[in-house]
């Protein structure tokens, strides 16, 4: 399907912008790259959580009504390096970016949550050994296994991957 658009003036490039253009990963491939070698040899953590680590100590929660005055207004990745402080959807672009320079499939949800209308990353481990699903809250760093979904209470409206979108199935018992 064709990624929904969003609208001239609601990011910097001041056009309409397909979703799945905010993800930046070529440009994000040397900053993920230092973010894991930095840690690698301190812990053997897998690279997501030094990953989700980093974005969650070096870039600071801001809604866009405080920061540009604007209601809604999406930062590309390398412009929430620049500001060091984004929304939902500029954080989880910029983590899905850097997951995906390191090899991860990712795609950034938006949907309902327990706290109204919001952004988050899914993602699959990379190899054998964890091929578990995971989302990420990347406004706050934790990361959570995708069968806690209903638990959290995450339902996605649409999945945004790099080349393209999906919209998910409601399912018509849930309550939200």
């Amino acid at each position: 399907m064709e990624c929904p658009r969003l609208p001239p003036g609601a990011n910097s490039r001041g056009v309409e912008v397909p979703y799945n253009e905010f993800y930046q990963v070529d440009e994000m491939r040397e900053l993920a790259n230092a973010i894991v070698n930095k840690y690698k040899d301190k812990n053997e953590c897998p690279a997501y959580k030094h990953i989700t680590h980093w974005v969650f100590s070096h870039i600071r929660y801001m809604t866009d009504r405080k920061q540009f005055g604007l209601v809604d207004f999406w930062l590309f990745p390398n412009e929430v390096l620049e500001t060091r402080a984004e929304d939902c959807d500029g954080i989880s672009f910029l983590t899905a970016s850097l997951l995906e320079a390191q090899g991860y499939a990712t795609a950034v949800c938006l949907g309902e949550t327990p706290f109204g209308y919001h952004a988050w990353v899914e993602f699959r481990g990379v190899d054998d050994e964890d091929d578990e699903e995971y989302i990420v809250e990347a406004t706050t760093g934790k990361v959570y296994s995708k069968a806690e979904s209903d638990r959290l209470g995450y339902y996605p409206d649409i999945y945004i991957y790099p080349d393209s979108c999906k919209y998910a199935v409601r399912n018509v018992n849930r309550r939200y």
